[in-house]
């Protein structure tokens, strides 16, 4: 059996929520961590790591992350998780 892809999203706004439904919805995937600059109760992560810091998220090393942030904010935090070999989405 193949490992789970260890996953996480970076602004848990709109399209947040919509990859959220695509990790779930995916037998290989496996939701480690959600970031948002406003607070997201504990309750969403449902045991994952929940921040508003996205270095943090990146310091936990997933295996992939979505980044759905505000456009000014996505190329300093795609270049960071690419930097440390976390693919980027």
């Amino acid at each position: 059996m193949a490992r789970s892809l260890r996953v996480a999203i970076i602004g848990y706004g709109k399209v947040g929520r919509i990859r959220r439904q695509c990790v779930e919805n995916h037998p290989s995937l496996q939701l480690t961590a959600l970031c948002d600059i406003n607070a997201i109760n504990p309750e969403e992560g449902m045991g994952c790591l929940v921040s508003q810091e996205w270095q943090e998220v990146l310091d936990s090393r997933p295996d992939l992350v979505f980044v759905c942030t505000t456009n000014e904010s996505i190329p300093e935090i795609t270049v960071a998780a690419l930097k440390l070999g976390i693919h980027a989405f």
